[in-house]
């Protein structure tokens, strides 16, 4: 089996285990995938949208904070690199910066160094 088709298994396996409210294991799966789907994937995003569910539903509130403000600078990276790829500069920078906060706000140190790298091709 392919590496993505055991992924996509696992993080349907975890969506499962939420929808049964078993929790702590669906946390424990999407921390896992989350561990070795690339950051910058529409997939990552996804696993920790879900992931900001299930430490909500724990109560971990902090965590889940943390957890969406990552995916939110996921996002905003994603616009910019749209906005770069366009040649529309000015807006493409401004949302990396948006990234950056985000991920900063998220401590997500390792997404405000890819986006940091991303602005210093400008």
């Amino acid at each position: 089996m392919n590496r993505e088709k055991v992924i996509d298994d696992k993080l349907n396996r975890a969506f499962e285990l939420f929808e049964s409210n078993q929790l702590i294991e669906a946390e424990e799966l999407y921390q896992e995938c989350l561990k070795r789907i690339d950051t910058s994937s529409t997939k990552y995003k996804a696993a920790l949208h879900w992931m900001g569910y299930v430490k909500s539903e724990l109560k971990k509130f902090d965590e889940a904070r943390s957890t969406d403000l990552i995916a939110l600078g996921c996002s905003l990276r994603g616009l910019g690199e749209i906005y770069k790829a366009t040649g529309e500069f000015e807006k493409a920078k401004r949302k990396f910066e948006q990234s950056i906060q985000a991920f900063t706000d998220g401590d997500d140190h390792v997404g405000v160094n890819e986006v940091n790298r991303m602005l210093d091709e400008f």
